[in-house]
C-alpha cells in the first residue's frame, strides 16, 4: 500500500472515529511519515534498493496497525458513552415527566376525596338538588379516577394475547369515565324533574336550608379546583388522562358554582322560587352530559382511525426528505392507533440498490419517526417505481367501489378455491412474480 493510498484512508478513519480514537489515529500518522521520509531518503542513498523493499518499515507498520486499533477502539467507547448520556437523559426527561403526572393525579385524588365528603355534608343539610348534582358529579370523578389508573396499570403490564401492546386502553378508559359521568348525571336529571313535578301539580315545595356554612363548603372546594385545572389542562398533550381530569375539574368549578347561585336564590324565597334549584340541577347535568359526549366522539374518532393534523404529516415529510439523499416519498398516511398515531410510510428508492442498503435506510427510518412524541408505531415500505392504486385491499377497494374485503384481482381464486374446499393444498399457490421488488419495515 502506497504512502498516499495509506493516507486516504487513515484520513477516512479519523473522520468516523470518534475524538479520541482521530487523535490516535492522527499520532500514527504523523510517526508513519517521519519513518517514511527517513526510509526513502535511505532507499535514494542506497546503490541498489531491491525493487519490493517498502518505503516504510514493518516497525513503523505495527506501530501504525496499534494506533489505528486503539483509535477504533477509543471511538467505539466514545459512541457507547454518548448513547448512553442520551439513554439517561431520556430516561431523566420521562421521569420528570411522570412525576409531573403523578403529582396531578395524587392532588386531584385528594381534592376530589375531600369535595366529595363536603358536597354529601352540604347537601344532607340543604337539600338542594342543584348540591346533589354537584355531588353526583364529584362521586363519579373518583370512580373516573380509578377507571384510568386501572387502563394506565394494565398499559404498562406485557401480556402475549396483545402483540403490540394495549395503550388504546388509555382511549377507552376516557370513554368509560364518558360513560359513568352520562348514566350519573341522567339520574340527577330524573330527581330535578321528579321534584319539579311534585311541587307543580302536588304543591310539595322543597324544603331548602341554604346558609353561610354551605357557601363556604362550596366556595372553598371550588377554589381549590381551578388551580387542579390549570395544572392538568397544561399537561394535556403529555397524556389523555390528564385532559379527563381537566375536564372533571371545570366541571366541578362549574357544578359548585351553579349550585350557589340557584340554590341560594331558591332558599330566598321557598315559596315563589323553589324552581330555581331543579333548574339549576338540571342545567349542570345537561352541561356535563354534553362536555362528555363530546370527549367521546373525540375518542371514537380516535378508535376508528381519525388522520393526523396536516401540521403532523408535513413534519414526517420533512423529516423522511432529509433522510436519504436518493430516497423519494411517494405517500405518507398518518392516523391515530388510540391516543397516538401510527405512520406509514412508503418510499421509492433506487431499483439497483441492494437489499441491505434498501433495508438499512428503511429501518432507520422507522426508528427516526417513532422518536416522535406523537407516534406509536410507524412502518416504513421500500418500492422502486410509484404506484397509481393502492396497494392495501381496504384502501383500493374503498377507492375502487368494491366489496370491503375483496382481495387482489390476481388472487381472487384463492378466495374461491378455500369457499369451496378450504382442505385443497391448490388454494395456497406460489406467490405471483410480478416484478415487483419491495420490502417492508414495521
Amino acid at each position: 500500500m502506497g504512502n498516499n493510498e495509506l493516507k486516504r484512508k487513515l484520513s477516512q478513519d479519523c473522520r468516523t472515529s470518534g475524538d479520541r480514537g482521530s487523535e490516535e489515529l492522527t499520532r500514527g500518522w504523523a510517526r508513519l511519515s517521519g519513518n517514511a521520509a527517513s526510509t526513502s531518503t535511505n532507499n535514494i542513498s542506497s546503490p541498489q534498493p531491491h525493487l519490493n523493499q517498502p518505503v516504510y518499515d514493518v516497525e513503523s507498520a505495527r506501530g501504525l496497525s496499534e494506533s489505528l486499533l486503539q483509535g477504533e477502539e477509543r471511538a467505539e467507547e466514545s459512541a457507547e458513552d454518548s448513547e448512553d448520556d442520551a439513554s439517561r437523559s431520556y430516561a431523566e426527561n420521562q421521569k420528570e415527566r411522570d412525576s409531573k403526572l403523578s403529582f396531578a393525579v395524587y392532588c386531584s385524588l385528594a381534592a376530589n376525596v375531600l369535595l366529595l365528603v363536603s358536597k354529601i355534608y352540604a347537601f344532607f343539610i340543604s337539600r338542594s338538588q342543584a348540591v346533589l348534582a354537584s355531588t353526583a358529579d364529584s362521586g363519579v370523578d373518583l370512580a373516573s379516577q380509578a377507571v384510568l389508573a386501572l387502563a394506565a396499570w394494565q398499559m404498562r403490564k406485557e401480556d402475549l394475547r396483545f402483540p403490540v401492546g394495549k395503550t388504546r386502553l388509555e382511549t377507552l378508559g376516557v370513554i368509560a369515565c364518558a360513560v359513568i359521568m352520562g348514566l350519573a348525571s341522567f339520574e340527577v336529571v330524573e330527581s330535578a324533574c321528579m321534584q319539579m313535578y311534585a311541587g307543580v301539580v302536588k304543591g310539595a315545595y322543597p324544603d331548602l336550608d341554604f346558609g353561610v356554612l354551605m357557601y363556604a363548603i362550596l366556595g372553598a372546594t371550588t377554589a381549590l379546583k381551578i388551580p387542579l385545572y390549570f395544572y392538568c389542562i397544561h399537561l394535556k398533550d403529555i397524556s389523555a388522562s390528564m385532559g379527563a381530569l381537566a375536564e372533571d375539574h371545570r366541571n366541578d368549578v362549574l357544578a359548585n358554582a351553579t349550585a350557589m347561585i340557584t340554590a341560594g336564590i331558591a332558599a330566598y324565597d321557598k315559596s315563589r322560587l323553589w324552581m330555581i334549584d331543579p333548574i339549576g340541577a338540571l342545567l349542570i347535568s345537561l352541561y356535563i352530559m354534553w362536555s362528555w359526549t363530546l370527549i367521546t366522539k373525540e375518542q371514537l374518532d380516535k378508535l376508528v382511525g381519525h388522520a393526523a393534523p396536516e401540521e403532523f404529516v408535513r413534519e414526517v415529510a420533512e423529516m423522511c426528505e432529509e433522510h436519504h439523499g436518493e430516497l423519494e416519498v411517494d405517500v405518507i398516511r398518518a392516523y391515530h392507533f388510540g391516543e397516538r398515531y401510527t405512520v406509514e410510510v412508503e418510499i421509492i428508492l433506487p431499483g439497483g440498490m441492494t437489499v441491505r442498503e434498501s433495508h438499512d435506510i428503511a429501518l432507520d427510518l422507522q426508528h427516526k419517526i417513532e422518536a416522535l412524541e406523537d407516534v406509536e408505531r410507524a412502518h416504513v415500505h421500500v418500492d422502486y417505481q410509484s404506484r397509481d392504486k393502492p396497494e392495501h385491499k381496504v384502501d383500493r377497494n374503498l377507492n375502487e367501489g368494491w366489496h370491503l374485503n375483496q382481495p387482489h384481482p390476481d388472487y381472487l381464486h384463492i378466495a374461491n378455491c378455500r369457499d369451496a374446499s378450504p382442505s385443497k393444498a391448490e388454494c395456497s399457490p406460489a406467490p405471483k412474480q410480478t416484478g415487483s421488488s419491495s420490502s417492508g419495515q414495521g
